[in-house]
């Protein structure tokens, strides 16, 4: 049951707080699977893999999977709470433009080159991905 003495500014701090809980998780998530990347290729190299261990090279992309839809919805996420935030800031801080509130500060304020970063980081992963599945298909 929820406390009934929470007030819009606690929520907002503990909203506010969950979206860079989230941030963190991505950025752990980017070196954990950059490093399971690099050591599972790293440890297939440098062996004489056989013919029967071939499905080894299938590790690799099942992991970028799962990272890359694990980051997808902390993203999905973040975007959501912050959608609920900026309904706080409105109710608080009204039409003020000279204080509008970090979200819509942020949602007025956003420019192209975010978006284009966002689509870049994208693009990146998908493209990661396919790399990964072409070179488990021609190893097998």
């Amino acid at each position: 049951m929820m406390n009934d003495n929470l007030t819009h500014a606690d929520l907002y701090k503990m909203l506010r707080e969950e979206i860079m809980q989230n941030i963190r998780e991505i950025g752990r998530l980017e070196v954990v699977c950059a490093v399971a990347v690099g050591s599972i290729y790293t440890w297939i190299f440098t062996q004489n893999v056989t013919p029967a261990y071939n499905l080894l090279w299938f590790i690799v992309p099942w992991i970028m999977i799962f990272c890359g839809i694990k980051i997808l919805y902390l993203t999905f996420g973040i975007r959501r709470i912050a959608t609920y935030l900026k309904r706080i800031e409105e109710a608080s801080f009204g039409q003020d433009m000279n204080l509008p509130g970090w979200e819509n500060y942020i949602n007025q304020n956003s420019s192209r080159f975010d978006m284009v970063v966002t689509l870049l980081a994208a693009i990146f992963w998908v493209l990661s991905i396919f790399a990964s599945i072409i070179i488990a298909i021609r190893h097998w």
